[in-house]
């Protein structure tokens, strides 16, 4: 019912010494002086099924308890990336929030020195992200937790990389570099195939501090990359509505006749390449501008997310490549948001919003110097024919 007392006896002191440590194992095992071996392990650990095998032996240097080495091949059912740093961290007493406000301190006592190839059929991810197939190489020593040659799916998402934790008293910390790859996105309205990279870190006493300190940079690239209900040609439709006096000029009747142009056909990128920034837990993505996307309208897509809350807000840019009759100001330009929000712990589209003020204004100002020559020019006829 509790094997704590045990691997403490072995040295391996649990991030929280007072909890019950559940173990339920069989296996081939071995005590021959001072090595003990464990072959074709089968059982229950952490509440998880566990099979593989373990040594545990003095390095050749000597035979002091803190030169002992675990090694080995494990395989759980189920594993979770917060119970891990809790090797390092101590152990998450939860609470609110998407990620854990508990703050670190150091787990009662140091497992061994040891590297150990784990497979974990589930791999528990914060924010509600669930991962499948795990497989990485999991190195301790006192005060650190290292995950090398990792990789892992997430839904269709393929990810690979390493990840260190440290926590040495006085600062706890993160660092690493992830890849990933998706065959398709289909989220939000996007759709295309996705592979890129992003290196990573950050310092702070709790998760949420080191999600919210995060930094780092990556790129991304986009293949085939479209936006549903995104129409470059749109705007210049509208504005050719409104030369042809077809449209009402209020900022509803606008707004209106923009989001059904719109919605006639997606805007098609092709292969587009992302830069990645964090800082203050926020990625962002941006991208170099389309040129000409509808003949006359440049177009730029980019996105920002922040980790802490997992809410994001994507953005396309159109803009006219030449300024209409009687324009003034700023070339005619539109905008389209598409917000995301947390449910579940995990990213939703909450709807597309239109970014149009400034082109309303220009269309009405446009409409009213065409009205003014119009009077200007009945008021001249007038007078001609008065004479």
């Amino acid at each position: 019912k509790n094997a704590a007392p045990l691997l403490q006896l072995l040295a391996f002191v649990l991030p929280n010494a007072g909890a019950n440590t559940p173990l339920d194992v069989s296996g081939d095992f071995a005590w021959r002086g001072d090595r003990l071996s464990a072959g074709s392990i089968q059982g229950h650990l952490f509440g998880s099924k566990l099979t593989g095998q373990a040594v545990f032996a003095p390095r050749p240097a000597g035979k002091d308890i803190s030169r002992y080495f675990l090694s080995g091949a494990l395989r759980f059912e189920r594993l979770g990336l917060r119970g891990l740093s809790a090797l390092v961290f101590g152990p998450d007493e939860g609470g609110a929030g998407i990620w854990s406000s508990t703050q670190f301190h150091p787990a009662s006592g140091d497992f061994p020195p040891g590297a150990l190839e784990i497979e974990a059929g589930r791999f528990d991810l914060p924010g509600g992200v669930e991962g499948q197939s795990a497989r990485f190489t999991l190195r301790l020593s006192p005060g650190l937790l290292a995950f090398d040659a990792m990789t892992m799916r997430a839904g269709q998402t393929s990810l690979s990389g390493s990840m260190t934790f440290r926590n040495d008293k006085a600062t706890s910390a993160v660092s690493g570099s992830l890849a990933f790859r998706s065959p398709a996105i289909g989220l939000h309205g996007l759709s295309g195939s996705t592979t890129g990279q992003v290196d990573f870190a950050a310092t702070g006493n709790s998760e949420r501090e080191l999600v919210s300190g995060l930094a780092g940079k990556g790129s991304a690239i986009v293949k085939d990359l479209t936006v549903a209900g995104a129409d470059p040609a749109a705007m210049q439709r509208v504005l050719k509505a409104t030369d042809a006096e077809r449209l009402e000029l209020t900022d509803s009747g606008v707004r209106a006749a923009l989001q059904k142009n719109f919605a006639n056909a997606p805007l098609r990128f092709g292969e587009k390449t992302f830069t990645m920034t964090i800082a203050g837990g926020v990625a962002r993505f941006e991208t170099a501008p389309a040129k000409a996307l509808a003949g006359d309208v440049d177009g730029k897509v980019s996105a920002t997310f922040d980790l802490a809350k997992l809410t994001g807000l994507a953005k396309l840019d159109f803009v006219a490549r030449a300024r209409p009759q009687d324009w003034s100001g700023a070339l005619p330009a539109v905008s389209l948001e598409r917000m995301l929000q947390p449910q579940s712990g995990k990213p939703a589209d909450a709807g597309t919003r239109i970014i149009a003020s400034a082109f309303v204004n220009g269309v009405s100002a446009r409409a009213i110097v065409r009205e003014v020559a119009r009077m200007e020019a009945l008021e001249f006829d007038i007078r001609e024919r008065a004479y």
